[in-house]
């Protein structure tokens, strides 16, 4: 049972990398670029969210390090 649990974890995996792959190569050869994105004033809240800084404090934090 749980090498059928780990089975699908890991096709799970394998699939979300290979569609986050597939777009970002879609989104760089139609022009997009990280800096327009930081241009952008409705996406720029949720990027300072998910900055790898932020995530890396709320960790230590969650932790108490």
């Amino acid at each position: 049972m749980m090498k059928k649990i780990w089975k699908a974890v890991f096709l799970t995996t394998v699939i979300l990398c290979v569609v986050g792959a597939i777009c970002i190569g879609v989104s760089y050869f139609i022009g997009g670029s990280v800096d327009n994105l930081y241009q952008n004033k409705a996406a720029l809240p949720i990027l300072e969210i998910l900055s790898p800084e932020n995530i890396v404090n709320s960790i230590t934090v969650f932790f108490g390090a």
